[in-house]
């Protein structure tokens, strides 16, 4: 039953982005598990135009709820456009180079921006400039809630506006680090400004690979694939298919590309499903906005075959993050094997809970 109310969500959001007027196929859809489904994929603003075109038979209450979602959508949309304004002017003028990143780009492609949520504002600069721009920040009366703890810098300011600074676009550790470890030989530079700007078949290629990120570690929504179908409905004339095919098959990503591809046509095109789409769609409906936890430790299991080698990878971190731990080991590696014991009766002190509650969810996953 879950499956149908999920593609009937689909449906609500191809009728709130004005792709078809079909609404007969939402015609015994339960609107209150409806509005659920889409709050938990983060879409509830979204549909909430759709909702308005269709005109269901629902209470007061719950359309005053989808209603509030969507004016707070678009009075956080405003903070955000006008934070993203005041940054971009102060960067320009004291000459920070810099990137804008994922939602703040994406946004532009919907009907309107506020159909398309953010958590934050993620913008990438040299590591050089970090001091600089921490000066910026506070003099913005932005607070900085975590700075040089690992490759992004995160600021907040009231009414809730996040700025994520990232130095690198994804951390040492991750498998695709060294394919965007000299990202900025590759990018283009707006002219009068500071601000760089990957192409168009780069830019594609990032948010497939920021898609997988979060994908294979927690999980990850609808939304993506909303962000890739209209990215492609229209771009998809001025991409290089070959030039992104050889990139993300370098990067072993070229077949989950095309199960998106494949899941973007069942659900806007009417095309049938394949074994690979079915399994990714259900993921997707499981996942939520932000995946979970459950999907953490199955997709850590499945990388390292078993869980006894997961247990193993848990209890004894490879030597980069535990240099990035105790960057003491960078000069003295002598004491790994110290920083190993000392990491496990910490952990085991001040996180006991923790660890039996990792444990168990380790032991149910099969």
């Amino acid at each position: 039953m879950k499956d149908k109310e999920y593609l009937q969500l689909i449906e609500l959001i191809k009728i709130s982005l004005n792709l078809h007027t079909d609404y007969h196929l939402l015609k015994d859809a339960n609107y209150e598990k409806l509005y659920k489904l889409s709050k938990k994929q983060g879409l509830s603003n979204l549909t909430y135009y759709g909702i308005n075109k269709i005109n269901p038979p629902i209470n007061k209450e719950l359309y005053t709820k989808w209603e509030n979602d969507c004016i707070n959508a678009i009075v956080y949309d405003v903070y955000h456009q006008e934070a993203y304004k005041q940054i971009k002017k102060q960067f320009n003028k004291k000459q920070i180079e810099y990137m804008m990143l994922k939602g703040i780009i994406l946004k532009k492609l919907y009907p309107s921006t506020d159909m398309r949520t953010m958590g934050d504002i993620d913008i990438l600069i040299h590591p050089h400039q970090r001091q600089q721009v921490k000066e910026i920040m506070n003099s913005l009366d932005y607070t900085t809630l975590v700075y040089k703890k690992n490759n992004e810098d995160i600021y907040e300011k009231n009414p809730d506006i996040t700025i994520e600074i990232h130095t690198e676009l994804f951390e040492k550790k991750s498998i695709y680090y060294h394919s965007y470890k000299n990202i900025w030989n590759n990018l283009d530079k707006y002219s009068n400004s500071t601000e760089y700007k990957f192409n168009l078949d780069d830019f594609y290629i990032f948010i497939i690979t920021h898609f997988a990120k979060h994908y294979f570690h927690a999980g990850s929504g609808i939304r993506n694939i909303i962000d890739i179908y209209l990215f492609r409905k229209k771009y998809l004339k001025k991409l290089n298919k070959t030039y992104i095919e050889t990139k993300l098959k370098e990067i072993n990503l070229l077949q989950f590309e095309q199960d998106i591809l494949s899941l973007i046509d069942v659900w806007f095109n009417n095309k049938k499903h394949n074994e690979a789409t079915k399994e990714m769609q259900q993921y997707i409906f499981e996942s939520g906005i932000k995946g979970k936890q459950e999907n953490i430790y199955y997709n850590q299991i499945k990388k390292y075959k078993t869980k006894t080698n997961y247990i193993i990878h848990r209890i004894f971190l490879p030597l980069p993050e535990m240099k990035n731990h105790y960057p003491i080991l960078n000069k003295i590696i002598i004491l790994l094997p110290i920083l190993y014991t000392y990491r496990i009766l910490i952990s085991i002190l001040k996180k006991p809970q923790l660890i039996l509650k990792e444990l168990k969810n380790i032991i149910k996953i099969k």
